[in-house]
């Protein structure tokens, strides 16, 4: 029997971009659950307009905004609850093509893969912050666990069943740091990770979150900091 695929999706304040963004998600999954992250705007109400009586989209949904890493752990955690083969995260944005799902999908159709990232970095020309920020942020992940990735920051992934399960008992960040922290969890169980090259829309994703990634991102080394040292001082 084919797989069945999942797709997750958590956002906040997307009131303009996350219907649109579950709508088309759905012509290439079998379901998607999207998790309202506290939004102060009509996101929550543009979904529901939409997708209430849609058996095929779960909706949670919580009053305060607790980050990305929060948002992904309960979508981990309700991927688990259900009998799903394989997770896709996908951003809220609108900033990634759904399309493209299959790509990453057929890597773990075939037991090829664990983990797979959407790379936006191989196919175009990010700014130079935006470089700058990928290097440093793969030179720490390259120190607290050993193993390095072409798009760490990226949202655009999939998970085997099996790696959701391993991962997840690992994530603690509730911010932008989740997305390191998964990997550092990958590393750790010794997932093996494929990357393929994706196409991004960086007009519809909002770009003032570099310095909000980087801010996370700063939390996330300061969490494994030991680890860090240890490797710096050559110690494993």
């Amino acid at each position: 029997p084919p797989m069945s695929i999942t797709a997750l999706i958590a956002g906040y304040n997307e009131e303009n971009t996350a219907a649109d963004a579950i709508g088309n998600t759905l012509k290439h999954v079998d379901k998607v659950i999207f998790c309202n992250d506290g939004s102060t705007d009509r996101t929550l109400e543009t979904i529901m307009k939409r997708f209430s009586k849609n058996k095929r989209v779960k909706i949670l949904s919580w009053d305060e905004n607790r980050g990305k890493g929060y948002a992904v752990m309960q979508g981990f955690k309700e991927f688990l609850r259900a009998d799903g083969n394989i997770l896709v995260t996908i951003d809220a944005d609108g900033q990634h093509d759904p399309k493209e799902i299959d790509s990453l999908v057929s890597l773990i159709e075939r037991k090829t893969s664990d983990v797979v990232i959407g790379a936006r970095i191989l196919l175009h020309s990010p700014s130079r912050v935006r470089i700058f920020f990928n290097v440093m942020v793969n030179l720490v992940m390259l120190l607290a666990t050993g193993s390095m990735y072409v798009d760490i920051s990226s949202g655009f992934r999939a998970y085997s069943r099996d790696s959701v399960k391993k991962v997840l008992p690992h994530l603690t960040i509730n911010d932008f740091g989740i997305e390191p922290e998964i990997m550092r969890a990958a590393s750790v169980n010794k997932l093996r990770v494929a990357t393929v090259p994706v196409n991004v829309t960086y007009e519809k994703g909002r770009k003032g979150n570099i310095w909000k990634l980087a801010n996370s991102y700063l939390g996330f080394a300061w969490k494994y900091r030991d680890d860090i040292f240890r490797r710096i001082l050559g110690m494993k």
